[in-house]
């Protein structure tokens, strides 16, 4: 639904798009985590009711009045920390991503398949856009910050399952990247980011989360001889005031202090020479040929010969020369993989690339460029 209404907005550039994706999928994921706690605690209450359980002094769980005290006991804390570390791992951090290569790349994939087999009416673009992967979105930040507040959560609870818990975030962060390794470099069409506006949302998004290490510091140091002991609703009002404060420090260093330490780019001097007719050369996709009006204008009303091609990813080769409509791109068709070989044949070929000083890649779709 968040990429829905981001595509819906109709930004006009890619990183736009994404930033938004970004801010509604983890506001949206950080209100089902509150939920999934506030749920908890209030069923951990009451089993703990039920079973008739005491404090330290002996007074019965049913009979302590407030939140904080009730947070506090030693029942509380164990069987909150024993959900929280349930929840994290290996439900949270490892088994949605191991799920995932099968629902976003060989599911598809095996659909499209399927589909291409059975319509033969769909060919050429049709069917390269059914067997086609999905685009690499930013949805990777989301699941990462969401990851963290998640670990950080265990810091308001007894001790015994903190190295437990990031052992297996460590663990479960090195699988995500090998898996997102293998997509970005084998499956995904494409990924152009032109700007840093997607990285610093994320590292705004970043506020709320170590404010959380703060939040949980105060709860944890109350009344164990650091200045300060407080009680009952004052204790969450420090707490939430500590949030706060963390947040819109963080966000001030964000907006001020790292600019001034971020050195301005100074441009090469290669590039103080270089023309359009330079850039067009190397890159297939410029003002004339990505504009599709322009290109049934310079067929069908100039009758340019050859034409302005439009592009499309992937069928950069079948772009020509024509220097008086500004078109300078030329390219030759991307090797494409065979998959007649036999299984004994593609092993035999892996273990030869592995072993050769220097591993060359073909592409199924890509130019050189």
């Amino acid at each position: 639904m968040c990429g829905q209404v981001s595509d819906y907005i109709g930004f006009k550039t890619r990183d736009q798009r994404e930033s938004c994706y970004l801010l509604l999928y983890i506001v949206s994921c950080m209100f089902n985590v509150t939920l999934d706690i506030c749920t908890t605690y209030y069923m951990a209450r009451e089993i703990l009711k039920g079973l008739d359980f005491r404090t330290y002094y002996g007074v019965k769980i049913a009979e302590v009045d407030t939140f904080t005290e009730q947070f506090e006991t030693y029942a509380m804390q164990r069987i909150l920390a024993e959900n929280v570390k349930a929840y994290c791992f290996p439900a949270t951090f490892l088994i949605p991503f191991l799920i995932e290569p099968f629902i976003t790349v060989y599911l598809p994939y095996k659909i499209g398949q399927c589909m291409v087999r059975t319509h033969p009416e769909w060919t050429g673009r049709d069917a390269e856009l059914w067997m086609v992967a999905f685009e690499f979105d930013m949805g990777r930040y989301g699941d990462l910050l969401l990851n963290m507040l998640l670990g950080v959560l265990i810091f308001f609870f007894p001790g015994g399952y903190t190295l437990m818990l990031f052992f297996g975030m460590a663990f479960s962060h090195m699988y995500i990247y090998a898996f997102d390794h293998c997509r970005v470099i084998r499956t995904i069409p494409k990924c152009v980011y032109s700007n840093m506006q997607v990285d610093w949302w994320a590292q705004f998004m970043l506020a709320p989360i170590t404010a959380t290490i703060l939040t949980a510091l105060v709860y944890k140091a109350n009344c164990q001889g650091w200045g300060y002991c407080i009680r009952s609703m004052r204790l969450l009002e420090a707490c939430t005031g500590a949030f706060f404060l963390h947040f819109a420090v963080h966000v001030l260093l964000l907006l001020k202090v790292v600019p001034a330490l971020t050195k301005t780019p100074t441009p090469s001097a290669d590039l103080d020479d270089q023309t359009f007719v330079d850039c067009a050369k190397e890159y297939p996709c410029s003002w004339f040929s990505a504009n599709p009006i322009h290109c049934l204008r310079s067929k069908y009303i100039y009758e340019d010969s050859p034409p302005c091609s439009y592009y499309i990813l992937g069928k950069e080769h079948l772009q020509q020369v024509n220097e008086a409509i500004n078109c300078y791109f030329q390219d030759d068709i991307a090797e494409e993989e065979s998959y007649d070989t036999g299984l004994a044949q593609s092993f035999h070929d892996l273990t030869q690339s592995f072993n050769a000083p220097s591993m060359k890649k073909t592409g199924t779709t890509k130019s050189k460029n």
